[in-house]
């Protein structure tokens, strides 16, 4: 938790030196930013949880299909289109190809 605190922190002070200024969420956003806050706050935890349940093996194949599952969500949400070639690119890292 201290290294996160530590990236976060670091990361935090140099995109202010950069000039980037994050973008405001509007008012009637409340609930996509509490959204936001809790799965930063559980994402760790249940990482970690994820370690001390499953065998070495499971843990790392569910940290390796965390990219390929966003994108599709994203897909699904419309929040990101999925390109032919980066779903093809995700598929070849899913199977082991």
């Amino acid at each position: 938790a201290t290294l996160s605190s530590w990236h976060y922190l670091a990361q935090c002070i140099l995109l202010r030196l950069s000039g980037v200024r994050p973008k405001p969420f509007a008012k009637d956003q409340w609930k996509l930013r509490l959204s936001l806050i809790l799965i930063t706050a559980i994402s760790p935890l249940a990482s970690n949880l994820s370690l001390a349940l499953n065998p070495v093996s499971t843990y790392q194949l569910f940290k390796l299909l965390q990219t390929p599952l966003l994108a599709v969500v994203e897909a699904a949400t419309g929040f990101r289109a999925l390109s032919y070639v980066r779903g093809l690119l995700m598929l070849g890292v899913s199977v082991g190809a």
